[in-house]
């Protein structure tokens, strides 16, 4: 699965451009639209890049690539305690902004969130929260999960900052 880079389906666009980076991944959610296209909600496994596409015969709802893995990288044990450190100020924020479950509004599960490992922590919370598409593609872009939490927390402070001068309306998650 990959993002369209630029935000939209024109009607005159047969192939528009997508972003080089995707994931592999299970379609775990899907909706259906009046005009016949999908809302997909992926799984994400494993990022790749596109290396070319092939070429399709007839009209085919999809692409096909031929893409490289991309590995994640295992972090030191200095960038893993950063990271565990990440961690906590990422579930700090995501409990501020968005607030515990209750009984009456269930909104945040921190029980599934707290056990995951760190890795699958900040993956999750990336592909959970809503993103502007070039935002969430540069999460995903990121070279490892240290720099993906240091991009994440960027934007969670930037949308504390605005839900704090009233400055947005919009909903994290």
């Amino acid at each position: 699965m990959v993002a369209l880079s630029d935000g939209n389906l024109r009607g005159t666009e047969i192939d528009p451009a997508v972003y080089s980076i995707g994931c592999l991944g299970r379609v775990s959610h899907h909706q259906r639209l009046p005009d016949g296209r999908f809302n997909l909600v992926v799984d994400a496994d494993q990022r790749f890049r596109i290396l070319d596409e092939v070429q399709q015969s007839g009209k085919q709802l999809y692409r096909t690539a031929h893409v490289s893995c991309l590995a994640e990288p295992i972090i030191g044990s200095s960038e893993g305690i950063e990271l565990s450190h990440q961690r906590a100020e990422i579930m700090h924020l995501l409990e501020t902004l968005i607030g515990p479950s209750s009984s009456e509004k269930p909104r945040l599960d921190t029980g599934l969130l707290e056990e995951k490992d760190d890795s699958s922590f900040v993956n999750n919370v990336c592909q959970a929260i809503t993103l502007p598409t070039p935002e969430k593609q540069g999460l995903l872009e990121a070279e490892n999960v240290l720099d993906r939490a240091t991009r994440l927390l960027v934007h969670l402070r930037f949308y504390q900052a605005s839900v704090r001068s009233g400055e947005t309306g919009g909903s994290l998650h």
